[in-house]
């Protein structure tokens, strides 16, 4: 188990790893199954704010959304 947490310092490559880097810290990582819900709550709100960004500065490539 100490692997999966920590793969890394098993000299795992990047490439392995189930998750790309992270938006927050630019890291890599492994999740686990106490770190899942987590990670998906962050990644959704990050969506939502990055929507609501696309949403506001070209409003015209999602008008057919709006309406």
């Amino acid at each position: 188990m100490v692997i999966v947490a920590n793969p890394r310092q098993f000299k795992t490559p990047y490439w392995f790893l189930r998750r790309k880097k992270d938006y927050k810290d630019d890291k890599f990582s492994q999740g686990t199954s106490n770190a899942l819900d987590m990670k998906l709550e962050d990644d959704l709100e990050h969506l939502k704010i990055m929507f609501d960004y696309k949403l506001h500065s070209q409003p015209s490539i999602f008008s057919s959304f709006i309406k």
